[in-house]
C-alpha cells in the first residue's frame, strides 16, 4: 500500500522516476523556452544553448535575500538583475564590484523574478579576486590545498555566492573528484560525480549529484551509433547477397557483366 512521502525543503519529486531528489543539480533553466525542467527533458537545441542550473535562495532573517540589497556594489545591478540573460553571460558581483560569469539562476524572493547568479573567489596564485567558474581551481581555506570548484551556492547568512569544493562526507574525507563513483543517498544507486551541492537534508554537509544531461547525451550518441551500425550491417548484407548473385550467375548481375 502506498504511503505519503514527505518531500524535504529544496527537494522535488522527479517527473520521470518519481524519486525525491535535490533541486540543485537536477533542475535546469531552459533559456530557449524560458522554463525550468529536469535534464532528461531538455531538447538538443536547449542543451546547445547552455541551460543554467537552478540555485536555491533562502530568505535571510532580516527579510533580505540574494541578490543582497545591502551589498556594497548593489547599485551596479540593474533592476532586472541582469535578466533576461545577457549574450556574454556576465554580470557584476554586488559584493566585490568585479564582472563575473553567470553560473546559475535563482528567484529573488522579494519580487518573485529570476536573478542571475555569479560571484568571486580569491585566486590561489595571484591572491586577487577572480570570477567563480565551475571546475576552476582555488585554495581550500582549511587545508590550503588546491581543489576543484564542483559547485556554487548562495550562502544563507552572508548572501554571497560561494564555491563548493567538493569534500563529501566519507571515510577518507578526501576531496571529491569529478566523474568518480559515489552512492546516491536519494536513489540508492551508484552514480558518477558531476557537481556538488549543499546537502538539502544536512545543510552543513556537501553531497554529490549526477548530471542527467550527460546521461541523456550519452544515450543519444549510443542510439545514433547503433542506428549507424545497423545501417552498415544492412549494407554489408545487401552487398553479400549481390556478390552471391554475381557468383552464381557466372559474373553477371542485374547491372550487367562484371569486368
Amino acid at each position: 500500500e502506498d504511503s505519503p512521502v514527505v518531500v524535504p525543503s529544496n527537494c522535488f519529486i522527479h517527473p520521470v522516476t518519481g524519486q525525491v531528489m535535490p533541486m540543485e543539480g537536477n533542475i535546469w533553466y531552459d533559456v530557449l523556452s524560458g522554463s525550468f525542467t529536469v535534464g532528461s527533458r531538455l531538447s538538443f537545441d536547449a542543451m546547445r544553448a547552455g541551460p543554467l542550473p537552478y540555485i536555491c535562495n533562502a530568505v535571510h532573517g532580516t527579510g533580505n535575500c540574494y541578490p543582497s540589497s545591502s551589498a556594497p556594489y548593489a547599485h551596479l545591478l540593474p533592476s532586472e538583475n541582469w535578466w533576461p540573460l545577457r549574450d556574454d553571460r556576465e554580470m557584476f558581483d554586488s559584493f566585490t564590484g568585479i564582472r563575473v560569469s553567470v553560473v546559475g539562476v535563482t528567484f529573488d524572493s522579494r519580487c518573485g523574478k529570476l536573478a542571475a547568479v555569479g560571484g568571486s573567489m580569491v585566486d590561489a596564485e595571484t591572491r586577487m579576486l577572480k570570477p567563480i567558474r565551475m571546475f576552476d581551481f582555488f585554495e581550500e581555506p582549511k587545508s590550503r590545498k588546491l581543489v576543484s570548484v564542483l559547485g556554487v551556492a548562495v550562502d544563507p547568512l552572508s548572501l554571497k555566492v560561494v564555491p563548493i569544493f567538493g569534500r563529501c562526507k566519507s571515510e577518507s574525507d578526501a576531496p571529491t573528484v569529478q566523474w568518480s563513483k559515489f552512492q546516491d543517498r536519494f536513489s540508492g544507486l551508484s552514480k558518477n560525480v558531476h557537481r556538488c551541492i549543499f546537502d538539502p537534508i544536512s545543510r552543513g554537509e556537501v553531497c554529490a549529484v549526477d548530471n542527467e544531461i550527460v546521461l541523456t547525451l550519452r544515450l543519444a550518441i549510443f542510439e545514433s551509433n547503433l542506428s549507424l551500425l545497423l545501417a552498415y550491417q544492412s549494407h554489408l548484407l545487401t552487398l553479400h547477397r549481390l556478390l552471391e548473385e554475381v557468383g552464381s550467375s557466372g559474373g553477371v548481375s542485374g547491372f550487367g557483366p562484371i569486368t
